[in-house]
């Protein structure tokens, strides 16, 4: 999974950025204005991805004191900690709807340990706020801040590590939906349409657990096309996973048939494969690529065959210079 938090911008003209469907908006680095990071809304207006328009502009703060004010007119703050906690506040925070970032650069002074105070918009995501005060002296940390809302939630990040809101690495350009904005605020994983249709988190948190099932013994298919089960995964909790898996059939007699393997949740068929053996003792391998499920509530997973003719195998075991019970399996990856 990627550890970096970041956004990569395509450099392109204004005239050059489709304008976003309805709800959404399009990020990308504008050649009509110096490579400055611009967005387009949905009516087709070019607004600046910064608290002032124009190039990228910096207030090197100098030591801090106690408190230390971070102006959002101004791209980039540099501050040397020098005051046991230091405590930020913000100003001149961009209106809703109206998309700010600044970037602080915060250096531990010679002592070390510093502590800092944020706002309490400021959320940190899965990762949580780091732990300014385990910094050594003269240690530099990048810290990454951004909001859509007129500074109600701020998603504030560190380079180098998971953020509130993970783009994924090296994205180009990048559209977000409203909707999913909001909801990155409330479960602090990533923050596009794509991580609902069959992409999971790339951000922070508990790493992903795998359950795979091998086929344990022989399944007969009687029946010509009737299905019957293969490897499960047995009850999954609600969550969020992807499973695939393959089984392995066998043509034990006749004149060739063609098989039909589907991924089947109790009720609906989530995913379909095929193959045909030809004549003879033969066996073929059937795939079902891994799909992103989210099951609301306990489900089981199965992976199971249909043949056009009778008296065929499911094989827990390949026939030749195979290794037992390994020839047909499923295997879920739990990610949340």
């Amino acid at each position: 999974m990627p550890t970096g938090s970041r956004i990569v911008l395509r450099v392109a003209a204004e005239a050059d950025i489709p304008t976003p469907d309805t709800d959404q908006m399009a990020f990308f680095a504008n050649s009509d204005e110096a490579d400055a990071p611009h967005w387009k809304d949905d009516t087709g207006t070019v607004h600046s991805l910064q608290g002032a328009e124009g190039a990228l502009d910096g207030t090197i703060h100098g030591n801090t004191g106690a408190t230390e004010t971070v102006d959002w007119n101004t791209n980039v703050h540099s501050m040397v900690l020098d005051a046991a906690t230091v405590t930020v506040s913000f100003s001149n925070v961009p209106a809703s709807a109206t998309p700010g970032v600044v970037c602080v650069i915060a250096i531990q002074d010679g002592t070390g340990g510093r502590d800092i105070t944020w706002p309490a918009a400021v959320t940190w995501g899965t990762t949580g706020e780091p732990v300014w005060t385990a910094q050594a002296a003269g240690e530099t940390t990048v810290i990454n801040l951004l909001t859509l809302d007129g500074g109600t939630t701020v998603y504030g990040s560190v380079a180098g590590l998971p953020g509130a809101v993970d783009f994924g690495e090296d994205a180009d350009i990048t559209t977000l939906d409203y909707d999913d904005v909001a909801d990155a605020g409330a479960t602090g994983e990533v923050a596009d349409a794509g991580h609902r249709h069959g992409m999971p988190s790339a951000g922070g948190g508990a790493a992903p657990t795998d359950t795979m099932v091998f086929l344990t013994s022989v399944v007969t298919m009687t029946n010509a096309n009737q299905f019957y089960d293969g490897p499960t995964t047995g009850s999954l909790a609600a969550g969020e996973y992807l499973i695939g898996g393959a089984v392995t059939v066998r043509e034990e007699t006749g004149s060739g048939s063609m098989y039909t393997a589907q991924l089947y949740d109790g009720s609906t068929v989530l995913a379909t494969g095929s193959g045909r053996c030809e004549a003879g003792t033969v066996e073929v391998s059937i795939a079902i690529p891994a799909i992103w499920v989210e099951p609301g509530g306990a489900t089981t997973y199965t992976i199971r065959v249909a043949c056009t003719g009778a008296g065929r195998q499911i094989r827990d075991t390949a026939t030749n210079n195979g290794t037992a019970d390994k020839a047909s399996w499923i295997t879920a990856i739990k990610f949340a």
